[in-house]
């Protein structure tokens, strides 16, 4: 795996920014984001020097990595709070299908020398009653609550812009250094990004796929969720020409407060901007280009290889969408998952919420969204109430 693929130039040029005053650093006497600035300094680094030597101690021990068929990898794209989590953990209980990668697998053990060190690790734990473990627990209870997110874990399956942070070249980065400029190549990414550092990162993204799926012999696929990855259609299917994308399509009436809610409360708990609602205009941008370009994209691409899936279909019939998706790929539904399936159809509508939001509260108004997004409510049809 190349080291190249690490973009030294944004994380040399964001610490500059974060040390000294740039236009956009008004908020880094914050404690929590002068904690994170120092992290970058002496954290980070040693961070992912662990992490690259445990790539190159794989290329050394398991050369047929290498070797390893990624084929047909399916990737859920859509915008934030769309329903990717609730369809990839659905389909992620079929495991002799698919695999994703969790939370502790991509960020501390990309590598599957690391994953062998850490699962050691673990069975050391329990000889001396889980004393970790337990630790572990309460770091996560403090760590990933949030009042508006879904669950988040070390082991729950979770984006793939995770693997993206070993290279910093991750819109991730900007959740703690908010540098707007930096972002917008992301959520522009096919059109914005370097052709050059864009073929290193698919590259690096491939060779994450292989270890991961070198790691789990017992599936099939590869799947994935990440509505980053909305604006990366494009790149990802030259890289791999063989998959197959699964679009979620939400009413943005929905999205848009549900998600400002949710990056309000993200926000406020790093930088502590001082306004209700930060980046309002950036959050409205992003959502407009991985609905209008990112569907204009799949229009392009093989019919056979986009399925595109209302939201309100996978909450309404969980059961039926998902089997749908499986006809799509002419994937065989084992029964055993079947059973699972209808149990977990049970559960979604037991505890299913009705959305308790408000646009006005949100910083929104619907003839604001309407207008933004006209294009997406005659296609979809989406509903003004």
């Amino acid at each position: 795996m190349n080291i190249l693929a690490f973009d030294f130039a944004a994380y040399f040029r964001q610490l500059m920014r974060n040390l000294f005053h740039g236009p956009d650093t008004r908020y880094r006497t914050h404690t929590a984001h002068t904690i994170w600035t120092l992290s970058m300094i002496f954290v980070f680094p040693v961070y992912e020097l662990a992490i690259w030597l445990f790539y190159a101690l794989d290329r050394i021990t398991r050369p047929a990595i290498r070797k390893k068929e990624v084929k047909k990898p399916v990737f859920i794209i859509g915008s934030f709070r769309s329903g990717s989590t609730f369809l990839q953990r659905m389909m992620g209980k079929d495991v002799d299908t698919f695999s994703s990668g969790t939370t502790w697998e991509m960020m501390f053990a990309p590598s599957v020398s690391a994953r062998k060190l850490v699962r050691g690790i673990f069975i050391a734990d329990r000889w001396f009653g889980r004393p970790l473990r337990r630790l572990l627990s309460w770091a996560e209870g403090k760590v990933f609550h949030t009042e508006t997110s879904h669950t988040m874990g070390l082991m729950h399956h979770e984006e793939d812009e995770a693997f993206f942070i070993h290279t910093y070249a991750s819109p991730f980065v900007f959740f703690v250094n908010p540098f707007l400029d930096e972002a917008v190549k992301f959520y522009e990414y096919d059109r914005r990004e370097n052709t050059r550092q864009k073929r290193r990162a698919m590259r690096y993204y491939r060779a994450a796929i292989q270890r991961h799926m070198f790691a789990h012999p017992e599936s099939q696929y590869y799947l994935s969720k990440s509505p980053t990855f909305s604006s990366r259609a494009a790149s990802l299917l030259k890289e791999f020409p063989d998959a197959r994308f699964v679009y979620l399509a939400r009413n943005p009436l929905d999205v848009l407060p549900s998600l400002m809610r949710w990056f309000t409360e993200v926000w406020n708990s790093i930088e502590k901007p001082g306004i209700r609602f930060p980046y309002r205009d950036f959050v409205v941008d992003f959502v407009h280009h991985w609905y209008v370009d990112t569907l204009n994209e799949l229009e392009k691409f093989p019919p056979d290889q986009v399925k595109i899936v209302p939201y309100d279909d996978l909450v309404a019939d969980p059961f039926h969408t998902v089997e749908s998706i499986y006809s799509w790929l002419e994937i065989e539904m084992p029964s055993e998952y079947r059973e699972v399936l209808s149990h977990e159809k049970a559960r979604a509508k037991k505890n299913w919420r009705p959305k308790n939001h408000s646009l006005e509260i949100d910083g929104f108004t619907t003839e604001e969204i309407y207008e933004r997004f006209k294009p997406v409510f005659h296609r979809f049809s989406f509903s003004l109430e």
